[in-house]
């Protein structure tokens, strides 16, 4: 539908939502919107993001401390708002550690507002419409770049504390995607998933002495160019092709490689992965241009 666009007080612009909308998402007057952009430059509005999804937990002794813990995590990347965990029998001192170690880690803006023996509160204090996905991947991919860096260079104990950073970002860039629900959403939500998934490889692999040095080399060369890739750029996905059959064609070669191997060739697989959506960008845009 088209709308007009009028000046609201000096430095604004505004326009009007539709009423039936409006009441489909049961918003009022002040009532909160979410506002994101796609990667057309597409201004998107969402009702979901500014109702206030509120959630409830029943849980028992017998729910594992991690296991809840995940459920958490999980709720804050769905864009739950305010989420209640209650107990009849009483919330074990593991499980309300396990929760309150979840959220510091890796829940940014979710807060636990009020606690006893049978409730947790929390609550999300973060404004999504504030927070940019394309610089949440870049974050990403930059931590990324440094654990092959410490791993290449023979400094494998500084990784895992990388890989923390990395799944915050994570659970941030999730929750962002599944509230904006955006036409790329899915592009997104597939970078973010291949991206933490070599993270945790890379993880791994900071386990494994001695690492193959050149094809860990490699494999960072590639991961270098996804960025590029993941734009359009078709040398750079041509090249982590080709960076891909070299690395699957050393590993046999190696003398001893074993859980490494399997590693190693995981990650160049995943890299490729990234470099496919470049490959999906370059249709999009051929196809607009030829509609």
């Amino acid at each position: 539908m088209e709308k007009h666009i009028f000046k609201f007080g000096k430095n604004s612009l505004a326009f009007i939502i539709p009423k039936k909308w409006a009441d489909k998402y049961g918003l009022r007057a002040s009532s909160r919107i979410f506002v994101g952009e796609d990667d057309a430059g597409n201004l998107t509005v969402s009702g979901s993001g500014a109702s206030r999804s509120e959630k409830e937990i029943d849980i028992d002794s017998s729910i594992r401390p991690d296991v809840l813990s995940r459920w958490v995590g999980l709720h804050y990347m769905q864009g739950t708002q305010a989420l209640r965990i209650h107990s009849s029998g009483g919330i074990t001192t593991e499980q309300a550690m396990a929760v309150a170690n979840r959220i510091s880690s890796e829940c940014s803006g979710f807060e636990i507002t009020s606690q006893s023996s049978s409730d947790i509160i929390i609550e999300n204090f973060s404004d999504m419409g504030e927070v940019e996905i394309d610089r949440i991947l870049m974050r990403i991919e930059a931590l990324i770049s440094q654990e092959f860096i410490e791993l290449v260079r023979g400094n494998p104990d500084v990784v895992p504390e990388i890989e923390k950073l990395v799944n915050r970002f994570y659970m941030l860039g999730m929750r962002y995607t599944n509230m904006a629900r955006s036409r790329s959403s899915m592009a997104y939500f597939s970078a973010l998933s291949t991206l933490e998934d070599i993270s945790d490889k890379l993880d791994e692999a900071s386990k494994i002495r001695p690492l193959p040095h050149q094809l860990m080399t490699d494999l960072k060369d590639a991961f270098s160019l996804c960025n590029k890739a993941m734009s359009g750029d078709i040398k750079s996905i041509n090249r982590i092709f080709e960076i891909r059959a070299k690395v699957l064609g050393g590993i046999p070669k190696l003398k001893s490689a074993g859980e490494a191997a399997a590693l190693l060739a995981s990650i160049a697989y995943d890299t490729s992965g990234l470099a496919e959506l470049g490959l999906i960008k370059i249709k999009s845009l051929a196809e607009s241009l030829t509609s």
